[in-house]
């Protein structure tokens, strides 16, 4: 027997889908620096294959900064083929680009 697992996109408050190249992601807030925090991907998700880790925490989207699940959405409404994601990962700060 094959299982086919389905992953779940990354949807705001409304139910609606944000951006594919997120898909098997999960964000929550962080009290530790204001920034999110990716609270899980899901192993060979998209997101996991663009290198989100669990455990990061996104400073910024396409140069923005993201603090809160409300500015995550405004900055992925817009309809991109790429997001450039500036993460910090344990004491490195660096950029991500998901295409």
């Amino acid at each position: 027997r094959t299982l086919k697992v389905r992953y779940a996109p990354v949807v705001d408050r409304e139910n609606h889908r944000l951006h594919p190249l997120l898909e098997g992601a999960q964000f929550e807030v962080s009290n530790q620096r204001r920034a999110l925090r990716v609270k899980s991907v899901l192993n060979n998700s998209k997101a996991a294959r663009a290198g989100l880790v669990t455990g990061d925490l996104v400073i910024s989207i396409n140069r923005r900064p993201v603090r809160s699940m409300d500015d995550l959405v405004r900055q992925l409404k817009t309809d991109q083929q790429q997001i450039l994601m500036q993460l910090q990962r344990g004491r490195s700060i660096f950029y991500l680009v998901l295409r």
